[in-house]
């Protein structure tokens, strides 16, 4: 059910994340940069930039294959189709051959071609791919005449459908995809909306332009680009940028003087990004953001630096991820506009950073933390606002998660940043936060203390025990990376009595995936048994507290013989009796001094002893948190400078109470009527034999044994003589064995290890 209730969490988020909108640009003078990712030299070659070299390209659409559709675009040019690695640059042949014997292939008359036949007639102007399925996507092209080119990844096949009613004049131009329709614009500005799911049938679109659009002159090889959404049809005819809508009816036009040569809305695959698509236009020198509102069309500028080359396509991943195809240099570039990095930070439990399975949690807590991103950056739409997985981290000695959000250089302002700085201290990551502890809960390990010991009011001190029972857990488990969470009161009866730890590890430390099934992980829990988690709390409770605020009250056995045989009960209440008389002896001091319990110097020092620690009292203080004196249970353990080894209580007082004494002077003269009075409630057990019965019996005893000894030399005496016989000892008889070596054959392990 857990692991269910997880897998829910984080498919709402990404379905929440979805439906987000995108808003116009807040600010217009953002930089960008620019790097060439394939070109140069008017050759086709493959490779790496600097290698790679590609003649002519024009058209820019998305990857087809499902595993690396998210980095590789593909590229139309002069002679092939290429496949383009936006970040590793490595530019491959497709298909296409100019090399190949005999003519172009004559689409009359055949049906398809095979992918290493295909020679271009004309270069690839423009191309879609198909949404992406299990397997491979199909790639759909236009090159200046009057086909809809088809090409088939799956079977290495390129076929071809005549679409235009009028080949004379009806030359395929651009290409854009919406709701399973194939959009083609030709370079007379007629647009035809084809269904490719089965066959290619394509139906004309009644475009209405105003007298300006229907008067433009089509050069043989114009720049004309098209982009459709369910706003409507968008065309860039080489003069301003209209809208139509998907009937053809005009709506606007943009009002400014700028020639548009292509449109196209922003492709990115991830799915935070694809309902947050923005509309993108260019010019031949520079880069537009089109905002659609109330029936018109407005541009924003992005590029404040015009291209020193004119631009042919755009395939604008986001706002800020954009690549251009410039022919005339032989260029494929890519413009990212610069980010401003916000620093950030959770100092609640800390991220699975790390873990075995790191890889599938953190992705998806991260799904969770965008969405709630985007509610606190207000309208900047994601990816413009959004964390940058590579700066997650953990650091080691508090436990923090950092990390840094990106924001576009078009959207951010100072505002913007100290409240995107401020959300994780204001609680603005509430669904990240349960998805996290939803992990966490897949399992459920604990480690329990006293309640009455913990200085649990103390920021610093429980920071500190906790470091150091995960320290304990980390090597008991044989995992660098188990934390322990906040602790939690156990309450009894209406009392708490006990405090719980919970440890923050793996799932796979809960269940692991056993073949096709989980399975409970049965070595934690054993593991885990043999620490003694109590005792150890005591140990680092007293280590983090100053010693001039720990006071051990003794009680040697000399006086209180019968504390060696208390009861767990008994040794509650007497518990209690010198928690009583501790309490009173405080007040007795604070009122001697003249002072009250939170104010005033400690007549003992700063508080700076030997085993250090910082005080109870202001910003180191849980909120709303009231500090306590400690008590631990009655123990016999070694007190340094005591000999013989007493019964002790200690007691731990806090920085904050009491400042106006010395403690531990005040303690020693504790007046211990309560405890004196509940040892005197503690009647001996009565013995049937005082001590002269018992000296009387050890006589008597005496006597018979050598009347014994006696009686064996003398029967010994009157046998014959034996010869004397060495018996071996039996193998059933118990024999001693190392504890090294019981270790040794006791099964251990990483837990993980399974």
């Amino acid at each position: 059910m857990r692991t269910r209730f997880w897998q829910v969490l984080v498919l709402g988020a990404v379905v929440a994340v979805t439906a987000l909108s995108c808003t116009a640009l807040a600010v217009t003078d953002a930089s960008y940069t620019t790097v060439t990712l394939a070109g140069r030299i008017s050759q086709d070659h493959e490779g790496v930039f600097g290698v790679n070299s590609i003649l002519a390209p024009s058209s820019l659409c998305g990857g087809y294959d499902p595993l690396n559709a998210d980095s590789v675009i593909m590229v139309g040019a002069a002679n092939y189709m290429f496949t383009l690695n936006r970040y590793s640059t490595q530019l491959n042949f497709f298909f296409g051959n100019p090399n190949a014997s005999g003519s172009t292939v004559d689409w009359t008359t055949a049906t398809s071609a095979p992918f290493g036949t295909i020679r271009l007639s004309s270069p690839i102007y423009a191309c879609v791919t198909t949404p992406r399925t299990a397997s491979n996507s199909t790639i759909f092209y236009v090159s200046n005449d009057r086909y809809l080119y088809r090409a088939d990844p799956d079977t290495q096949l390129i076929y071809a459908t005549a679409i235009a009613e009028d080949p004379a004049t009806e030359y395929m131009w651009d290409l854009a995809l919406y709701n399973n329709k194939i959009y083609v614009l030709t370079t007379n500005r007629v647009v035809y909306a084809c269904d490719y799911v089965n066959a290619v049938t394509c139906v004309k679109v009644n475009i209405r332009g105003d007298a300006a659009f229907n008067a433009i002159v089509t050069p043989t090889r114009p720049k004309l680009g098209i982009a459709v959404s369910r706003d409507g049809i968008f065309i860039a005819p080489e003069s301003n940028l209209y809208w139509f809508s998907l009937s053809g009816v005009m709506v606007a036009k943009t009002p400014d003087a700028v020639t548009y040569v292509d449109v196209s809305f922003t492709q990115d695959q991830n799915p935070l990004a694809r309902a947050a698509t923005s509309l993108m236009a260019a010019s031949t020198t520079n880069l537009y953001s089109i905002a659609l509102a109330n029936n018109a069309l407005t541009p924003t500028l992005l590029t404040t630096t015009a291209y020193p080359d004119p631009l042919q396509r755009i395939y604008p991943l986001t706002l800020d991820n954009v690549l251009i195809s410039q022919p005339t240099p032989n260029l494929v570039r890519w413009t990212t506009y610069d980010n401003t990095s916000v620093a950030s930070a959770f100092d609640q439990t800390p991220y699975p950073v790390g873990f075995v399975d790191q890889s599938t949690v953190v992705p998806l807590l991260l799904s969770y933390m965008n969405y709630e991103l985007v509610q606190v950056a207000g309208t900047v739409p994601y990816p413009s606002v959004a964390i940058n997985a590579s700066t997650l981290a953990v650091d080691p000695p508090t436990w923090t998660t950092a990390f840094g959000v990106d924001v576009s250089n078009h959207y951010y302002t100072p505002d913007l940043g100290a409240a995107i700085q401020n959300a994780s201290a204001s609680g603005g990551y509430p669904l990240s936060m349960r998805a996290l502890h939803s992990y966490y809960n897949r399992t459920n390990e604990m480690i329990g203390g006293d309640y009455n010991l913990l200085p649990l009011c103390n920021v610093t001190k429980m920071t500190s025990i906790r470091h150091s029972l995960a320290a304990d857990v980390r090597t008991l488990l044989r995992y660098p990376l188990i934390y322990t969470g906040e602790p939690r009161p156990f309450t009894v009866n209406g009392q708490p009595n006990l405090t719980l730890i919970k440890l923050i590890m793996p799932s796979p430390f809960g269940t692991y995936l056993n073949e096709s099934s989980f399975t409970a992980n049965a070595t934690t829990p054993r593991l885990l048994a043999t620490y003694d988690a109590a005792t150890r709390m005591v140990v680092y409770t007293r280590v983090n507290y100053p010693t001039s605020r720990i006071f051990d009250a003794l009680f040697p056995l000399s006086s209180y013989p019968r504390f060696a045989s208390l009861t767990d009960a008994e040794k509650q209440t007497l518990r209690w009796a010198v928690y009583a008389d501790v309490m009173a002896q405080l007040a007795k001091c604070a009122a001697a001094a003249g002072g009250s319990n939170s104010s005033g110097s400690n007549g003992g020092g700063d508080g700076s002893g030997g085993n250090g620690g910082s005080g109870d009292g202001g910003d180191d203080m849980v909120p709303g948190c009231v500090p306590r004196v400690g008590i631990d249970n009655m123990t016999q353990y070694a007190v340094p400078g005591v000999s013989p080894t007493p019964f002790n209580f200690t007691v731990f007082v806090p920085e904050g109470l009491y400042k106006n004494f010395n403690v531990t002077s005040c303690l020693d003269g504790t007046d211990w009527t309560n405890v004196n009075e509940y040892n005197s409630t503690l009647t001996p057990k009565k013995t049937k034999c005082g001590t002269g019965c018992i000296v009387g019996v050890a006589v008597a005893s005496a006597v018979v044994a050598a009347v014994l000894v006696v009686v064996i030399v003398i029967l010994t005496s009157k046998r014959r003589r034996l010869a004397t016989v060495i018996v071996p000892m039996s193998n059933t008889e118990p024999k001693f064995s190392s504890t090294v070596d019981a270790d040794s054959n006791y099964e251990s392990g990483n837990p993980l290890a399974y």
